[in-house]
C-alpha cells in the first residue's frame, strides 16, 4: 500500500510539474509573442514615420523647385524687362527729335506688352485660367486636347456627379499634370488614358499609358512619384501600381468627402 501510496504521491507530484511546466511554457509563448508584436508595431510606426517624413520631403522639395522657378522667371524675365524700360525711359526727356521720341516710346509699349504677357503666364502657372473659371473637366480637356495636337493620343474619360472643392481641384490637377510629365519625359508613349470616377464614398482615378514602363520600387522614390503621394495624403487618398504587360497602370483612391470640404 505504500509504494502504491508513494507512487500514486509521485504520479501527481509529476503532473503538478508538467502542468506547470506547461503553463509556464504557455506564459513564455505569449510573453515572446507579445514582445515581437511590440518590435513589429514598433517597426511599423518607425516605417510609417521615416514613409512621413519622405512625404514631408518631396512637399518641401517640390515647394522650393516651384519657388526657384518663379523666382528665376521673375528675375530673368521681368527683371530684364524692367532693366530694359528703365534705360529706355532715362532717353525721353525734352530736346530729343519727334521721330526719336517716338520710336523709344513704342519700344517701352513693346516692353510693357511683353512683360504683362510673362507675368498672366507666371500667374498662369500658379493658378491655370481655365481651371479657375471653367473647372476641373474643361482644364483637363484642355490638356487632352494640346496632346492629341502634338501626337500623343489621349483618352479622358470622366463620370463626375460631385461639386470638387477648388483647392481640392487644384491638387487633381497638379497630380495629372505631373503624371503626364513623367510620361512624356520617360515613358516613350503615344497613348494615355485618364479616367474620373465619384461614387458616394469613394473618388477614383485611372491612369495608364502604353509607353516603356517601370520598376515601382525604384521609380517609386524618386521626385515625381513621391509629389504626387505628397499630393494624395493631402486628400487622404492613396495609390496602387499595377504591372501591364506594357507600359504604366495606377489607380488612386480618394475619400469623396474630402474633396468637396477639402481646406488647406
Amino acid at each position: 500500500m505504500e509504494q502504491n501510496g508513494i507512487g500514486l504521491s509521485e504520479i501527481l507530484l509529476a503532473s503538478m510539474i508538467g502542468l506547470f511546466a506547461l503553463a509556464m511554457g504557455i506564459v513564455l509563448i505569449f510573453v515572446i509573442h507579445q514582445r515581437r508584436m511590440v518590435a513589429k508595431d514598433l517597426q511599423q510606426k518607425q516605417l510609417e514615420h521615416h514613409y512621413q517624413k519622405q512625404l514631408l520631403k518631396a512637399i518641401i522639395e517640390s515647394q522650393e523647385k516651384e519657388r526657384n522657378r518663379i523666382a528665376h522667371d521673375l528675375h530673368d524675365e521681368i527683371g530684364v524687362l524692367l532693366t530694359t524700360s528703365r534705360l529706355y525711359f532715362n532717353q525721353l526727356s525734352y530736346g530729343k527729335a519727334e521721330e526719336h521720341l517716338q520710336q523709344v516710346s513704342n519700344k517701352m509699349n513693346g516692353l510693357f506688352d511683353e512683360m504683362m504677357f510673362n507675368i498672366r503666364r507666371i500667374s498662369h502657372d500658379l493658378r491655370p485660367v481655365i481651371l479657375e473659371n471653367l473647372g476641373l473637366i474643361e482644364a483637363v480637356e484642355s490638356l487632352s486636347e494640346k496632346l492629341n495636337e502634338a501626337g500623343i493620343q489621349f483618352q479622358f474619360v470622366h463620370q463626375l456627379t460631385i461639386e470638387v472643392n477648388k483647392d481640392a481641384e487644384l491638387i487633381l490637377y497638379r497630380i495629372i499634370q505631373e503624371l503626364i510629365g513623367n510620361t512624356l519625359k520617360h515613358a516613350k508613349a503615344s497613348y494615355i488614358f485618364l479616367q474620373m470616377e465619384a461614387q458616394q464614398e469613394r473618388f477614383y482615378l485611372t491612369y495608364k499609358d502604353d509607353g516603356i514602363g517601370f520598376e515601382p520600387g525604384k521609380t517609386k522614390n524618386g521626385l515625381g512619384m513621391k509629389s504626387i503621394e505628397s499630393r494624395l495624403n493631402l486628400l487622404d487618398g492613396k495609390m496602387k501600381i499595377i504591372i501591364p504587360e506594357k507600359g504604366i497602370h495606377l489607380l488612386m483612391e480618394m475619400d469623396t468627402h474630402k474633396l468637396i470640404s477639402y481646406e488647406p
